[in-house]
């Protein structure tokens, strides 16, 4: 585990002034890491578990997605759980679970947000990355490194799941199998009436 350094019509986690598009992570094929791979509302009898108070805060941060939209990591666990996809465009391991983790954001869909965050890496190179794997969850590039000091990564893929209410729960430095990542996420969400959450 990593160290603990480490319903709107819009897309949660956007700023004010920014882009007002109202799709999520499971809607849009293809939304090349901008806005419209942000999660929408929650569906109506979404149960969302609540911020464990055991576990460490996670670091909050901004992020600029690659359609210039602003986001605020804070906004999107306000209300449901998060997956961050540490990743580059050249790394041969981020390539090769990528459609895992793209099957896991469409089975979510609103209910976890996945976001993609890139460093060492160029706009045209990350973009085409998204669209030529089919990425369905919003993706910027963290050029100073900051985000990815403050969780502590040195060689991605990392993946880090943090709670509603901003609640560091889970980080794997290594490949980490579908199955498990997904019985994490089985914990902290589900419909109402559905003993597991799926479409």
């Amino acid at each position: 585990v990593l160290a603990p350094a480490l319903g709107q019509p819009q897309p949660d986690g956007l700023d004010e002034l920014d882009h007002r598009i109202p799709c999520g992570s499971g809607g849009e094929p293809n939304p090349e890491g901008g806005a419209a791979g942000l999660p929408g509302p929650l569906p109506r009898d979404a149960v969302i578990a609540p911020p464990d108070a055991t576990a460490p805060h996670a670091g909050d941060f901004d992020l600029t997605l690659l359609d210039g939209t602003h986001v605020k990591a804070s906004s999107l666990w306000a209300r449901r759980p998060v997956v961050v996809d540490f990743l580059t465009s050249w790394g041969e391991r981020c390539a090769d679970r990528q459609s895992e983790l793209n099957d896991l954001a469409h089975d979510y869909g609103d209910l976890v947000a996945f976001l993609g965050v890139a460093h060492e890496d160029e706009a045209p190179a990350l973009r085409e990355y998204l669209a030529d794997r089919d990425v369905p969850y919003a993706a910027g590039i963290d050029s100073s490194g900051k985000i990815w000091r403050q969780y502590a990564v040195a060689e991605p893929p990392v993946l880090v799941v943090i709670g509603k209410g901003g609640r560091l729960l889970r980080g794997w430095t290594v490949d980490v199998p579908k199955e498990t990542l997904d019985g994490v996420l089985a914990k902290l969400v589900r419909v109402a009436g559905q003993e597991r959450r799926r479409p």
